[in-house]
């Protein structure tokens, strides 16, 4: 089985998965019975099955989530200037990182309400029966759906790139991207059937992945704003225009509310 499942990169310390991987698959497969979102029932989908418990598992490990929370970003801007940086292995596993965060804040962490239809397929053949009851996260949160999908297809891509063939890691990344939704709608059962994810969690890990991405947030914001004062610097020493003045204080002002003691000489 491809160590990709388990969500870890190569060479990262392997903890007990036995007891809560069963419990993660048991809770999957019985949630995909009780949805109508059976198995298989629009193409081979056992291996997501397998993903997705292991994925569960992995966020049940501190070592997992101190790993991969400097790879997570709410803003797409962020993990394109992350991507454009890295070589194609890291790449593959700031998109693949990603997506399964959106999968499991959609699917596990986000409040729940009636869905819209929901089909995990992504072969061409008849679509599983709809659900007779399942969950779906309220409000802004649909609008990561297609996201999550762009996040796995490119995994897929970079990942394909990187072993210069299909491997079943990348068959599942592909599956999870085609079928997304009704993915979420898996786990939003899970959820709300099986356990709740939260709860387990010690609450000194949730903080600490929470503050990682919101200092990343904010330095990026920061980076962003200073880049754009360069900007400005530049276009005055070319122009002279008096405006261009205005305009860089009124970015340093904007600097200095993310970083009170930020320096600049602005030009008299």
């Amino acid at each position: 089985m491809d160590t990709e499942f388990y969500a870890f990169e190569r060479g990262h310390r392997q903890w007990e998965l036995k007891s809560t991987l069963l419990f993660m698959m048991t809770s999957v497969l019985k949630s995909r019975t009780e949805t109508g979102l059976e198995s298989n029932a629009g193409g081979y989908d056992e291996d997501v099955n397998v993903y997705l418990a292991g994925l569960l598992a992995a966020y049940l490990d501190p070592a997992y989530t101190q790993w991969s929370s400097p790879l997570i970003s709410p803003f797409d801007t962020d993990i394109a200037t992350m991507a454009r940086s890295a070589d194609e292995r890291r790449r593959y596993w700031i998109y693949k990182v990603n997506a399964d965060h959106l999968m499991l804040m959609l699917g596990i962490f986000e409040p729940e309400s009636p869905p819209a239809s929901a089909t995990p397929a992504t072969t061409p053949s008849p679509a599983p029966p709809a659900p007779p009851a399942t969950h779906w996260p309220l409000g802004h949160a649909r609008m990561y759906v297609g996201r999550g999908e762009t996040y796995y297809e490119l995994a897929a891509s970079y990942g394909r790139a990187l072993t210069r063939r299909q491997t079943a890691a990348i068959e599942v990344l592909e599956k999870l991207s085609g079928g997304f939704e009704g993915y979420v709608t898996i786990l939003n059962h899970v959820r709300s059937h099986y356990f709740n994810l939260i709860e387990r969690m010690n609450v000194r890990e949730m903080d600490a992945i929470q503050h990682g991405i919101r200092e990343q947030a904010t330095a990026s914001d920061f980076k962003i704003k200073v880049d754009q004062l360069l900007d400005l610097y530049s276009a005055w020493r070319e122009s002279g225009d008096p405006a261009l003045i205005t305009a860089m204080r009124e970015q340093v002002a904007a600097i200095r509310q993310i970083d009170p003691g930020f320096q600049f000489e602005l030009p008299s």
